[in-house]
């Protein structure tokens, strides 16, 4: 929730989400539907900076940061800021830059911090092995077999 209530850089036009026009009752229920995760198919990569959001209302919140465009809803807590404030609201008070980047297994919804984790990952859990025989056409799923050919 934000910390700094100076209204003039902070002001709620209402308790309505910007993105679905859906009213909360209050402003802990609207940072809520802000954060609240989808299923792995409503994440949203943003493909400028590689930030996973967990909904299609944070990400579009997020995006038009990035365009500029008005109006600047922070993409945790759902407060509306001004252009001059909208940077420092998200650096200072909710820490929306502090998410880190994530890469998604599209198998397992598992979440690394780089590609090479990922890629490792991938490779030790949904890939197989084949062992390809340097005589014939034929490939084993083991070692083993092979050798005893």
């Amino acid at each position: 929730m934000p910390l700094d209530e100076d209204p003039s850089k902070l002001c709620r036009h209402s308790l309505k989400c910007l993105e679905c026009n859906k009213v909360f009752q209050d402003e802990t229920s609207l940072a809520t539907h802000f954060q609240q995760a989808a299923d792995a198919s409503g994440e949203k990569t943003r493909t400028v900076c590689q930030m996973l959001l967990p909904n299609q209302g944070s990400y579009a919140s997020h995006q038009r940061i990035h365009q500029h465009k008005s109006p600047y809803t922070c993409p945790e807590c759902g407060a509306i800021c001004r252009s001059a404030h909208v940077q420092t609201h998200i650096t200072k008070n909710c820490l929306h830059c502090m998410w880190r980047v994530g890469f998604r297994c599209v198998q397992s919804n598992a979440v690394y911090s780089d590609v090479a984790l990922l890629k490792s990952h991938i490779q030790g859990s949904h890939c197989e092995v084949f062992y390809k025989c340097p005589f014939c056409p034929m490939a084993f799923k083991s070692a083993s077999i092979l050798a005893s050919r």
